[in-house]
């Protein structure tokens, strides 16, 4: 859930950018802040272009450990009604991201 969620808020997040990178200032203009469209230019290292044998050739590769922690409700667990009560989160996420980080921390 917490996964799918940050995917919809990066949908929101680029069609918001879309938005203000098209807008003029009068829409980058709200009530408390003021949207600036910056552009930079920078160097990236694509190793996609480098000859297949060299991409391929182990000397080149590291192996890192990298630790998952995954949390799932126990069968016939239920959410705590606290952490269901999230009204007053309501208007900054939803109910469900509220019960995903527990609502102890918005009362």
């Amino acid at each position: 859930m917490v996964r799918s969620r940050i995917t919809a808020l990066r949908t929101r997040e680029a069609a918001l950018c879309a938005e203000l990178e098209q807008a003029d200032l009068l829409g980058r203009t709200g009530q408390w802040t003021q949207a600036e469209v910056v552009e930079r230019r920078i160097r990236v290292f694509d190793h996609r272009l480098l000859p297949e044998a060299v991409q391929e050739d182990p000397v080149f590769w590291v192996e890192r450990l990298r630790l998952e922690v995954r949390c799932r409700l126990r069968d016939g667990a239920r959410v705590p009604i606290a952490m269901r009560r999230a009204e007053i989160a309501a208007p900054l996420m939803g109910t469900a991201d509220a019960n995903l980080i527990g609502g102890a921390a918005w009362f």
